[in-house]
């Protein structure tokens, strides 16, 4: 019975084996995916025009001998190209494809994968946008980084330029201020015969756009532009009538530009950026009347007396960028100048109203003006006062007597002692001292107690300084006397 079992179990399993077998024999192999048409750089499939997508499974993708790796490193990859035929933008998107789907972007200048410059990559994570160059042709290498999502979805798309990108669509300015705001000009192209590296311009400009402006009157303008992205813009200044006719007129590869336009003569203004690679440069353009210069001086010294030669320096400036021609002055005291750096010598006291009026090379001009006060102030120290002798512990009093005929001033005397050396402050006294007449003087007293150093030196010279605080003294030179003879000291 056992024996039998077995033999049924093993029959039954053998059958199960065997119809196993014949059902795999007659089910249809699976077919082996194809590689794409476009899997060798030679046969890159081409872009004619814009927008393009295309869709597709890259498993059967292959890698070529010497084929270039950049950022993403493809298991397998496909192959597209395009010639452009200006420099408006482009964006590569592959967000609709597997996420492991990467991309690599080249410009060639021939002779197969030796000929191939890296512009960037990109993955199915993020779209990128591209500034290509006319004429240039590109090629996209697209294809999975390992053996995980093969599902390729790719757009490229050209994005569209401001409505003034060519010179016969220029904006018109009909008034002033001027501002166009938001001007995606990292869209912009440049025209065939375009000029693309104005007088003054430190690089080629890849993109450009067009203003013009017919002024009804005579006046300086000034262009600026305001850029939302890291580049230096450029703006160049024509007259003429057509692409082929421009005659430049200003044009720095600084911005702002400003000149001088002539009634009735039509100006064309090219704002302009160099390649920006992927950056989608927004800017605003601003044209408007230029701004006056900005007149302003100094002056040395700040307190002048009768004394002093007052020197005048001109720190004028023109905001215009268009520079000083001239510098003209009216000294406040009936006297003129002109030139960046007059002098006056003031005869008498009193408040000048100095005034400098600077002129632009275009005509503009500014004035401004301040007032130079002139006060003499000038106190002196007629004598000092001090006994022929005196005696350790012993106190005196000191006179030193200070002349003033012009203001009333603020004075600080200060009692100096002779030393070994030189001298010392012993004392100080501060005053209001009134104006009197020429041989008035006013009495400043101190006191001084005699050392044992005095004794030992045996004598001592007595100096008394003053010192204004209420101004600067003139005549500093007779603010200092000493006392004559030397007082001798004993124990």
């Amino acid at each position: 019975m056992r024996r039998h079992l077995r033999f049924l179990l093993r029959s039954s399993f053998a059958a199960a084996v065997l119809a196993l077998f014949l059902a795999a024999l007659s089910s249809p192999s699976p077919a082996s995916a194809s590689p794409p048409s476009n899997d060798n750089f030679a046969d890159a499939q081409a872009i004619s025009s814009f927008p393009f997508s295309d869709s597709g499974d890259l498993s059967a993708t292959t890698l070529e001998p010497g084929e270039p790796q950049i950022c993403n490193g493809q298991i397998g990859t496909a192959w597209y190209s395009f010639t452009a035929s200006s420099n408006a933008p482009i964006t590569i998107d592959e967000s609709g494809s597997d996420g492991q789907v990467a991309f690599n972007f080249w410009q060639s200048s021939g002779g197969g994968f030796g000929g191939l410059n890296f512009v960037g990559c990109g993955s199915a994570l993020e779209q990128r946008t591209f500034t290509p160059q006319a004429g240039a042709t590109y090629y996209i290498q697209t294809g999975s980084v390992n053996n995980s999502g093969f599902h390729l979805q790719l757009q490229v798309k050209q994005l569209q330029g401001p409505a003034n990108d060519n010179f016969v669509n220029a904006a018109s300015v009909g008034g002033l201020p001027f501002t166009d705001h938001g001007v995606h000009i990292g869209n912009a192209s440049v025209e065939p015969g375009e000029n693309t590296f104005p007088n003054g311009a430190f690089t080629l400009l890849n993109s450009t756009v067009w203003y013009t402006i017919t002024p009804q009157t005579s006046e300086t303008l000034t262009a600026s532009i305001f850029l939302f992205c890291c580049t230096s813009p450029i703006i160049a200044i024509y007259s003429g009538n057509s692409l082929g006719s421009l005659t430049q007129v200003a044009g720095a590869s600084f911005q702002p530009v400003s000149f001088r336009a002539n009634a009735g003569t039509t100006y064309y203004v090219q704002a302009g950026i160099p390649f920006v690679g992927c950056c989608d440069v927004t800017m605003d353009f601003s044209l408007n009347l230029a701004p006056p210069p900005t007149a302003q001086f100094f002056f040395n010294p700040f307190d002048p007396s009768v004394f002093d030669t007052v020197q005048f320096f001109d720190q004028s400036f023109d905001p215009a960028g268009l520079g000083i021609a001239s510098q003209a002055w009216d000294l406040g005291d009936g006297s003129n100048a002109t030139g960046c750096c007059p002098s006056r010598h003031y005869a008498s006291d009193g408040d000048y109203t100095v005034k400098e009026t600077v002129t632009a090379t275009d005509g503009r001009s500014a004035t401004a003006a301040q007032v130079v006060h002139v006060r003499t102030h000038d106190v002196s120290m007629t004598k000092l006062v001090a006994p022929t002798t005196g005696k350790v512990g012993r106190t005196v009093q000191l006179d030193a007597k200070l002349g003033n005929t012009r203001y009333p001033e603020t004075v600080e005397v200060d009692l100096m002692k002779s030393v070994p050396g030189g001298y010392t402050q012993v004392g100080s006294l501060t005053q209001n001292v009134p104006v009197m007449r020429a041989n008035q003087t006013i009495d400043f007293k101190i006191n001084y107690t005699f050392t044992d150093d005095d004794a030992a030196l045996g004598k001592v010279t007595f100096k008394a300084v003053a010192r204004l605080l209420s101004g600067r003294d003139a005549l500093p030179a007779d603010n200092e006397v000493t006392s004559t003879p030397p007082t001798k000291v004993t124990q």
